[in-house]
């Protein structure tokens, strides 16, 4: 156990350097400018999402701007992940944004949280322009934040393994709880796209 957390640690620290200090351009890119009959396009309302490599790019306009976000699912895939109760405001409203982690989660599950980082803090791609700080609910060399720690103007968006996956809310919490790392990226996934008014 202590292996993996400091392992977790690790994992954490880099993601805290890379993700949130640097900023996130590796994960936002221009759309290519490519006319081809085997591309593979899906549709989910008025969004297209075309598959390149081992994502699903869209364009999101927003106060003007056009974006081009790449995630690893589109939402037709994620449709079934059940969503209780938690809407765009639940991520919008908040001036700072905490995504923390439950101890027992691989690396590929933190690396989730990436995901939704990238779309809602204020790097230069950043969408939501929150301010986005990753934190655990353990004893750590980083901040231990809560679903305690959650206010109206600071959110808090909990990761954690559970016997079911689900997107829940408590007491303005945001929690994100995977039977495994696999659905640990879909619900990132539909997490954003819940953020920005395309899913419910």
């Amino acid at each position: 156990m202590a292996k993996k957390i400091k392992w977790l640690n690790i994992v954490l620290l880099f993601i805290v350097i890379i993700a949130f200090v640097f900023g996130i351009k590796y994960f936002f890119f221009n759309k290519p400018n490519i006319i081809d009959s085997k591309l593979v396009v899906e549709k989910y309302g008025q969004y297209s999402f075309i598959k390149l490599n081992d994502s699903w790019i869209f364009d999101y306009k927003l106060n003007g701007e056009i974006y081009t976000i790449p995630l690893m699912y589109n939402p037709n895939q994620i449709e079934t992940m059940p969503n209780n109760g938690v809407v765009s405001k639940d991520i919008t409203s908040k001036d700072l944004i905490y995504i923390t982690f439950d101890p027992g989660l691989t690396p590929r599950s933190v690396i989730s949280g990436v995901e939704m980082a990238k779309v809602f803090g204020q790097a230069e791609y950043g969408i939501l322009k929150k301010v986005v700080k990753s934190s655990v609910t353990y004893d750590a060399k980083i901040p231990i934040i809560t679903c305690a720690n959650a206010t109206e103007k600071t959110g808090v968006i909990l990761m954690r393994l559970g016997e079911t996956s689900s997107i829940s809310k408590e007491l303005g919490c945001v929690i994100l709880t995977a039977k495994d790392e696999t659905d640990m990226m879909k619900l990132s996934n539909k997490m954003v796209y819940i953020a920005l008014g395309i899913m419910k």
